[in-house]
């Protein structure tokens, strides 16, 4: 028994299908985070962190008083231009 590629346009049994374009589905999705309440705005990014800090995606320590103490030398006062 050979198989070959499906060539026709008869429809897959099981398959879904989808009436709607890709920027349909980006409209959607954009009406979709609009309409989020400002807890439920929050609630996604508290798990986004913890998804990032679980991946090594971002360090805990990340914008610790290590990026401010490397940053200290190259802040301009009044002082230094006298």
């Amino acid at each position: 028994m050979t198989s070959r590629a499906k060539t026709d346009d008869t429809p897959i049994p099981g398959a879904l299908r989808w009436d709607v374009s890709w920027d349909e589905v980006d409209q959607a999705q954009l009406m979709t985070m609009l309409a989020a309440t400002p807890a439920q705005r929050l609630a996604w990014l508290e798990e986004a962190m913890r998804l990032a800090y679980a991946s090594g995606a971002i360090r805990e320590n990340c914008g610790s008083q290590e990026g401010h103490e490397a940053n200290q030398g190259t802040e301009s006062s009044s002082d230094n231009l006298r």
